[in-house]
């Protein structure tokens, strides 16, 4: 059975230079507009990744975990309500990487 083509996938896979595997939701990943390019196959995309849902990044696997827990806070908090109190994602940045980001 194949899948459809025109229809964006569920999952999507991000992979780190050293080689980190990350699982993320094609809607969390998508977030970032880099990535969303990458797995577009729509009007500026038809790269490799869009058909295997694996982007391969220049980014260590340290840092790509920071950046996928980001897209999911992002996900998450993009649609409340401006009463309710979101937590500021800095907080969670471990300094070590913070240039890398």
């Amino acid at each position: 059975m194949t899948s459809d083509p025109t229809k964006d996938p569920e999952w999507v896979t991000l992979v780190s230079e050293d080689d980190y595997r990350f699982v993320v939701e094609y809607k969390c990943a998508i977030a970032s507009g880099t990535i969303k390019t990458m797995l577009s196959m729509g009007e500026g995309g038809g790269f490799a990744e869009a058909e295997s849902h694996t982007a391969r990044l220049q980014i260590r696997g340290e840092v790509l975990e920071k950046i996928v827990e980001y897209l999911q806070w992002k996900t998450k908090y993009s649609t409340v309500d401006n009463d309710l109190d979101v937590p500021n994602f800095q907080n969670r940045i471990p300094p070590e990487i913070a240039l890398e980001l």
